[in-house]
C-alpha cells in the first residue's frame, strides 16, 4: 500500500493499535498468551486494519485475529506467509455492501487456507460471490515446477562455476595483475558495466529498512555484492578465489543468511514449498545438488535440516537464485577484465577440463581491524580450516591485558580514576531532560502532562543538591561492574577460544574426527554451544545499552528527552525531540542511533549488522560521538567479530544454536551456565548498594561533588609543596576506598584467577618500585675523622634538599590532618582552597619568618635613616600628584 493511501486510511480509521489492544483486553487467557508469545501476529493484525477505515477496520481485526490464533503452533510459519498473499486481495474483496453473511464466506475460505495451506479452496470459494479472477502467487509452485526450476537454476550455477575454473587454470595471474593495477574509479566501472544495478555502499538494505523504504531487490538478495566492498583491495579477488576453489554447497548456508534480514522484514519472499526437503552437503553435481526430496526418502532427509545437512525445499530454491546470479557475475567480472567475450573464451577454454586441480592460493584475506573483518566476512571461505582463530585470539588477548591495564589504573592512580569517572558520569540518562507525564491507565500509553514540571526538565537525582551523593554512589557502583565485567568477560572468551582452536588442531588427536560432513565430538560441540549462547545473549543487551549511552552524551543529549520510569517498566523511554526526516538529510549515524536507542522505525535488524554499519560510519565520517562512545563500540564489535567467525564453522553453528533452542537438557545446561556467569554483575551492583555506606562510597561521593575531578589529582599548583599533600592525600582516599571494596567483594572475586592476577601483580609492582626507590638513594662513607664522604656522581644539590624539606612537611601534615573520608562536618562544609591557604602561610612563616628577619635588620644597618628637623620635610621617594584644588590653593598662596 502506498503511503497517501496508508495516510488516508490511518486518519479514518485512527489508532488501529489502540483498537487491537482494546480487543485483546476481551479474549480469553489461552488466546491472549498465544497473542503475546508471537510479536508477528500484532503487525499483521494491525496492517489489515490499517487497509480499511474504521467500521471495516475493526470487523477484520477482529476476524483475521480469530483466524490466525486457531492455527495450529506447526504450521504458523506456513500461515504467515500465505497470509501476506491474502491479505493484499482483502481491499478489493472485502467493501461496505458485503453481507455478514459474505463476510462469513470470506472468513471460512481464508481460514481453510491457512490451516490446510491449499490455495484451491481459496480460489474455488472466492470468485464465485464476487466474480474476481484472483492468481496463485509465484512463491507458491508445485512440486513439478519446483523440480524445473531447480534444474534451470543448478545448470547456471554449474555452468559458471566449471567456466570459473577453467579460467582459474590459464588466466588467474593475469586477472589479479590487471585488478591490481587498476584503481578504485575504475574498479567500480568494470562493477557496473558487469552489473547496472549493483548497489552502491555496503549493507544498503539495512540503511532502507531503517529509514522505513523498500530497497531494492538487488539489495535484498545480494547485500554483499556493492561498489564499496568489492572496490577495496583484494575483495573481489578473495571473492573470486573462494567460489572458484570450493564447491557450491560450501556456501549455501552463508548465502542462505544474506537475505534473511529482508525476509524478516517483508521485502523478499521465499519460495513456499514446506512439504519438501533439499539435501545439500556434499552434493557437488549438477543430478545431485539440491535435489528435492518425495516419499520415502523424507523419512531420512528430515534428521538432517538441523545439522545443516539439509534444507527446505523452499528456502532451497531462493538460495539456488542467489547463487546463480553470484557465479554468473563472478565469471562476467573475469571476462570483462580480461576484455575477451564468451565466443573467445569458449573458443580458447572449452577443451580444459575443469576438475583438473588449480595451484595454490595467493590471495589471502586478512582484515586490518573490526570493520574490516566484517565487510570481508562474506567473501572468505566459511570452513574451519580457512579461518584465522589465532589473529581473533590475539585479539582477545590484547582486549583482554588492555582491561587488566585499566583495572590496575584505576586501582593505583587518582588522576586516571577521576577522569574514568568523569566520562562515565557523563554518559548517564540522568542528563537528558525528563519530559513528564501523568499515568492515568497502564494498559495504554500515557498522555502528556501539560502541567509545569517541578523539576524544570532536570532528573530528580540531579535536581537537587542533596540528591548529588546518590548520583555518584550511582556512578562509582557502574565504574566497579564495569570494569570487573570487562575483565571476566574477555578473559573467559580468551580460555575458550583457545579450546575450540587446539580442538581444530592438527597435532590433536581428536582432530581427525572433525570433518565437514560429520558431526562434531561432544566436548568441542558442548564447548562451540556455551561460546555461542553467551554471545548471542551478550550483544544484545550491551547494543541496547549503547543506545541509551549515546543518547546520553554531552554532544547529542540535547536531540532526546527521556520519560520518567512507569511502575512496571524497568528501562527508560527515550524519544528524539525533532523526529528525523529525509528531507533533513541526516547522516547514516543519526539512522542507527534512532535505531539503537528504539525511537526510529520498528525494524528487525540483526544487533551485529548495525554495529557493524556504526563501525563503517563512524570511520567515513566525523561523527558527534566521543571517545568513552568508541571504546564501547571498539568492544562489541570485537564481540561480533566472534561470533560472524564461529557462524563460519560450517555445519556446526546452526546445529549448535538449534540444538540449545530444542533440546530442553541442552537448553537448562546453558541457561543455569550462563546465569552463572552473568550472575557476579548482579551480585556485585546489589552487594555494593547494600553496603555502600560500610564501603565508604557515599563519603567518597560527597567528596568528589565538593571537589571537581581536575583538582583531585592536580598536576601543577602555586607551591609543589601544596600539590604533593594533594596528591598525597587523594592516593591514600583511593587505598581507602578499593581496600573496603575489595573487603566486602572478596568472596565473589575469589572465583574469578583474572582478578587475582591483577592483585599479584600489583602488589608486585609496588614492591619493585619501592626496592627501586631505596636503591637509587646515594650511599655516605664516613672518613676517619668522622667527616661524611660522598662518592662521586652521587653530589646532594638544592633541589634534593627542597624535596627532603617537601617530605617532612608533608609528614607533619598528615599527622595533624585527617584521611579524606573521615573528615568532620565543620571541615566539609569549609572549601579546600581556604584550608590549604591558611596552613600554608603558616608553614611558610615557620619556614622562612627568621631569614626575613634577618634579611630587614642587614637592610637598616646598611641604610640608616636621617634624623630630619622640624624645617625639613623629607624628601618622598614616590611622590602622589596633588589634586586640582590643592594646586589652586598653592598657586594663590604664592601670589598673595
Amino acid at each position: 500500500m502506498d503511503q497517501e493511501v496508508r495516510k488516508s486510511s490511518e486518519q479514518g480509521f485512527g489508532d488501529p493499535k489502540s483498537v487491537l489492544q482494546s480487543m485483546v483486553v476481551r479474549w480469553p487467557p489461552d488466546k491472549k498468551a498465544r497473542f503475546y508469545a508471537d510479536p508477528e501476529f500484532e503487525e499483521l493484525i494491525i496492517d489489515v486494519g490499517l487497509k480499511f477505515n474504521r467500521d471495516l477496520g475493526t470487523i477484520w481485526m477482529d476476524r483475521v485475529a480469530r483466524v490466525l490464533l486457531a492455527i495450529p503452533p506447526e504450521d504458523t510459519q506456513r500461515a504467515k506467509a500465505l497470509f501476506s498473499w491474502i491479505s493484499c486481495t482483502l481491499p478489493t474483496l472485502i467493501s461496505s455492501n458485503l453481507t455478514a453473511q459474505a463476510n462469513d464466506t470470506l472468513e471460512g475460505a481464508m481460514k481453510i487456507a491457512l490451516t490446510s495451506g491449499n490455495l484451491a479452496v481459496w480460489l474455488a470459494i472466492v470468485p464465485k460471490g464476487l466474480d474476481l479472477e484472483i492468481t496463485v502467487p509465484s512463491f507458491f509452485p508445485t512440486l513439478q515446477e519446483a523440480k524445473a526450476l531447480r534444474d534451470k537454476y543448478a545448470k547456471v550455477i554449474f555452468e559458471n562455476y566449471d567456466n570459473l575454473r577453467r579460467l582459474m587454470q590459464t588466466s588467474e595471474k593475469e586477472i589479479q595483475n590487471r585488478w591490481a593495477r587498476a584503481d578504485a574509479k575504475g574498479r567500480a566501472k568494470i562493477l557496473r558495466q558487469v552489473w547496472p544495478a549493483i548497489s552502491a555502499k555496503h549493507l544498503s538494505h539495512v540503511r532502507d529498512i531503517m529509514k522505513h523504504n523498500k530497497p531494492p531487490d538487488a539489495a535484498c538478495l545480494w547485500p554483499h555484492i556493492n561498489v564499496e566492498g568489492l572496490s577495496q583491495s583484494d575483495n573481489l579477488l578473495g571473492f573470486l578465489d573462494s567460489r572458484t576453489r570450493q564447491p557450491p554447497w560450501m556456501f549455501f548456508w552463508l548465502d542462505k543468511e544474506s537475505w534473511a534480514v529482508a525476509a524478516a522484514n517483508r521485502y523478499v519472499q521465499a519460495y513456499w514449498l514446506s512439504e519438501h526437503l533439499m539435501e545439500v552437503t556434499g552434493k557437488d553435481t549438477v543430478d545431485d545438488y539440491c535435489n528435492i526430496t518425495t516419499g520415502e526418502q523424507m523419512s531420512d532427509a528430515k534428521f538432517k535440516i538441523w545439522p545443516q545437512f539439509a534444507a527446505r525445499a523452499g528456502d532451497g530454491l531462493t538460495t539456488m537464485v542467489v547463487q546463480a546470479h553470484i557465479y554468473s557475475f563472478l565469471f562476467d567480472c573475469c571476462l570483462v577484465i580480461l576484455d575477451e567475450t564468451k565466443a573467445q573464451f569458449q573458443a580458447s577454454h572449452n577443451h580444459l577440463d575443469p576438475a583438473s586441480p588449480l595451484g595454490n592460493s595467493t590471495v589471502q584475506l586478512k582484515p586490518t581491524s573490526t570493520v574490516d573483518a566484517l565487510i570481508k566476512f562474506p567473501y572468505r571461505v566459511p570452513r574451519f580450516d580457512q579461518l584465522d582463530l589465532e589473529t581473533l585470539i590475539q585479539n582477545v588477548a590484547a582486549t583482554r591485558d588492555f582491561a587488566r591495564a585499566h583495572y590496575l589504573s584505576l586501582r593505583r592512580d587518582p588522576a586516571y580514576f577521576a577522569q574514568a569517572l568523569k566520562d562515565l558520569s557523563e554518559h548517564r540518562l540522568e542528563h537528558v531532560q525528563v519530559k513528564a507525564y501523568v499515568v492515568e491507565n497502564m494498559n495504554r500509553r500515557p498522555p502528556w502532562d501539560k502541567r509545569k514540571d517541578p523539576h524544570r526538565g532536570k532528573h530528580p537525582i540531579l535536581s537537587d543538591e542533596k540528591s548529588h551523593p546518590l548520583f555518584w554512589n550511582y556512578v562509582l557502583i557502574e565504574l566497579v561492574k564495569e570494569t570487573l565485567w570487562k575483565l571476566i568477560l574477555f578473559d573467559d572468551l580468551h580460555d575458550r577460544l583457545v579450546t575450540i582452536y587446539n580442538s581444530f588442531d592438527p597435532s590433536n588427536p581428536t582432530a581427525s574426527l572433525i570433518s565437514p560432513d560429520k558431526e562434531l565430538p561432544k566436548h568441542v560441540f558442548k564447548e562451540l554451544g556455551h561460546l555461542l549462547y553467551r554471545l548471542t545473549l551478550i550483544i544484545c543487551p550491551a547494543t541496547e545499552a549503547l543506545g541509551d549511552t549515546i543518547a546520553a552524551s554531552p554532544l547529542l543529549r540535547e536531540q532526546f528527552w527521556i520519560y520518567p520510569k512507569p511502575p512496571s517498566q524497568t528501562k527508560y523511554l527515550i524519544e528524539r525531540r525533532k523526529p528525523l526526516t529525509i528531507v533533513d538529510k541526516p547522516s547514516d549515524v543519526s539512522w542507527l542511533i534512532d535505531t539503537l536507542v528504539n525511537t526510529g522505525p520498528n525494524r528487525k535488524v540483526p544487533f551485529v549488522l548495525m554495529i557493524s554499519l556504526l563501525h563503517h560510519a563512524m570511520e567515513n565520517s566525523q561523527a558527534s560521538l566521543t571517545n568513552y562512545i568508541y571504546g564501547l563500540v571498539a568492544d562489541i564489535g570485537l564481540l561480533s567479530e566472534i561470533l560472524n567467525t564461529l557462524e563460519l564453522l560450517h555445519p556446526w553453528s546452526l546445529a549448535v544454536q538449534h540444538d540449545f533452542s530444542q533440546n530442553h537438557s541442552s537448553r537448562d545446561d546453558l541457561s543455569q551456565d550462563f546465569r552463572d556467569f552473568q550472575g557476579v554483575i548482579y551480585r556485585i551492583s546489589s552487594y555494593l548498594s547494600l553496603t555502600s555506606s560500610a564501603t565508604g562510597m557515599f563519603d567518597l561521593a560527597s567528596h568528589l561533588c565538593d571537589t571537581s575531578p581536575d583538582d583531585i589529582y592536580p598536576t601543577e599548583g602555586k607551591h609543589k609543596v601544596e600539590v604533593a599533600a594533594l596528591r598525597k592525600k587523594s592516593e591514600n582516599a583511593l587505598a581507602q576506598f578499593w581496600k573496603k571494596v575489595d573487603g566486602q567483594l572478596r568472596p565473589i572475586l575469589v572465583e574469578y584467577p583474572i582478578v587475582e592476577d591483577a592483585h599479584e601483580i600489583e602488589q608486585q609492582e609496588q614492591l619493585a618500585e619501592s626496592a627501586k626507590v631505596k636503591n637509587q638513594r646515594p650511599k655516605k662513607k664516613k672518613s676517619k675523622k668522622g667527616k661524611e664522604i660522598v662518592e662521586p656522581g652521587m653530589e646532594e644539590d638544592e633541589e634534593d634538599q627542597e624535596e627532603e624539606q617537601q617530605q617532612e612537611m608533608i609528614q607533619e601534615y598528615e599527622q595533624q590532618d585527617e584521611p579524606a573520608l573521615e573528615e568532620d562536618e565543620n571541615d566539609v562544609q569549609q572549601t579546600s582552597d581556604e584550608r590549604y591557604k591558611k596552613m600554608w602561610e603558616e608553614e611558610w612563616d615557620k619556614a622562612w619568618g627568621e631569614n626575613r628577619s634577618k634579611r630587614r635588620s642587614q637592610r637598616k644597618q646598611r641604610h640608616p635613616k636621617k634624623d630630619t628637623s622640624d624645617n625639613e620635610t623629607p624628601k618622598l621617594k614616590h611622590q602622589t600628584r596633588l589634586s586640582r584644588s590643592e594646586t589652586r590653593k598653592s598657586r594663590s598662596r604664592q601670589e598673595g
